[in-house]
């Protein structure tokens, strides 16, 4: 639901993305260990490159239905181009890219992604800007007098549960994210937060799952979306080769 987000679509999105490709690999795929679902640099790019082409949100804070079409269409592009590379073993193009061009662009990320989620913490949105210390700049002006404390007491509370499960060798073994997220829920239905403390909540999420459709491919659009998902697919397709290239050199080093 964190990376429907990041990618500027409602949460039901990430729910989709974390179920159906589960069920595609659990019928077609070999490892029994590999996580398969949306990540966090992957879900960047996309609402980035989207919101270039079209507004994530209407007039009434509603979900554009345009900008999802798009993110439907891009995600189908990318799984095509995947499958593509896949087939034709086009895996050693991802080799092309450094290893330090990738660990600077996914430390850039993580950066990008951790303050532009301060808005749900602080409870108002910050400047829009891709420079990070006027991001900054603006976040610690407009907190004292813009910030909903309560949201950003809860905040704080949950990183020191997480931090304290990854701390804490007997409870390692717990899933810390789940936990959280379930005294989440509790607390917010017997609190009422959302009443009581104005907190953001997320809601009603649309039950069942959505008619299959062929995704809309958009004439006027079809040069950023390409570029977009290409960016996108090889990035996804980077880490594999990483992953190998360390065993390899552990490996020869042992």
């Amino acid at each position: 639901m964190s990376y429907a987000l990041v990618a500027n679509l409602e949460p039901i999105y990430g729910l989709y993305c974390a179920t159906f490709p589960l069920i595609v690999y659990g019928l077609f795929g070999t490892s029994r260990q590999l996580a398969i679902g949306p990540v966090a640099i992957v879900s960047l790019i996309l609402g980035h490159g989207l919101h270039e082409i079209a507004a994530p949100k209407l007039e009434d804070g509603s979900q554009n239905p345009v900008y999802v079409q798009l993110a439907i269409t891009a995600a189908f592009m990318s799984g095509v181009l995947q499958l593509i590379m896949g087939l034709f073993k086009m895996g050693f193009v991802t080799r092309l890219l450094s290893h330090p061009v990738l660990s600077g662009f996914t430390s850039a990320a993580a950066l990008i992604i951790g303050f532009g989620q301060l808005k749900h913490v602080l409870g108002f949105s910050p400047k829009s800007t891709d420079n990070l210390f006027e991001l900054l700049a603006d976040i610690l002006v407009r907190s004292p007098k813009e910030a909903h404390w309560p949201s950003l007491v809860m905040g704080l509370a949950v990183l020191l549960m997480l931090q304290t499960f990854k701390s804490v060798t007997v409870l390692k073994r717990f899933p810390a994210a789940m936990i959280v997220v379930v005294l989440g829920v509790v607390v917010s239905y017997a609190l009422d937060l959302g009443a009581t403390y104005g907190f953001k909540i997320t809601g009603n999420v649309p039950p069942g799952i959505p008619a299959a459709s062929v995704p809309t491919f958009p004439s006027e659009h079809m040069g950023p979306i390409f570029t977009l998902v290409l960016v996108a697919s090889l990035i996804g397709k980077r880490a594999p080769y990483q992953q190998r290239s360390s065993r390899a050199r552990g490996g020869a080093r042992a």
